[in-house]
């Protein structure tokens, strides 16, 4: 067996946040709102839950990201398939890092390019905007 000279493993909090002006409120439903991550040597692999239990999108703008990750990406050449539901318009169905956030896509169909989610696609009730996924990156 090998020893790994840097392996950690840990928690970190996902956060809806935009681009652009910020979300007026967002509560969090806490029963559903985790993420996890393993470090070894410079990738990260990160598994995260988050879903919203109330959300006043306000005067937001931009597109949405998930804020928090654990550490910063080295490049943008990374996404990943996720699950999205219980949102008020397109369901994200691809994520992509950058920097330090989660961006949020869905498929306007065929070979056209992936849209990013805005605020008007959040939903504001009780259990919404649910996004689950696993990703991969590497550290800068």
């Amino acid at each position: 067996s090998e020893l790994f000279d840097d392996y950690e493993e840990g928690s970190w909090t996902p956060t809806y946040a935009t681009t652009s002006t910020d979300f007026d409120s967002v509560t969090y439903d806490t029963g559903f709102t985790e993420g996890t991550y393993t470090k070894i040597g410079n990738m990260v692999n990160v598994r995260m839950y988050i879903r919203t239990d109330a959300l006043t999108i306000g005067s937001a703008s931009g597109t949405v990201k998930i804020n928090g990750l654990p550490f910063t990406c080295a490049s943008d050449r990374n996404a990943v398939g996720c699950f999205g539901g219980l949102f008020a318009g397109d369901n994200p169905r691809v994520a992509r890092a950058v920097s330090d956030s989660i961006f949020l896509y869905y498929r306007t169909g065929g070979n056209t390019s992936d849209t990013p989610l805005t605020p008007s696609d959040m939903g504001t009730g009780a259990n919404n905007n649910d996004v689950i996924l696993s990703l991969c990156y590497q550290t800068s």
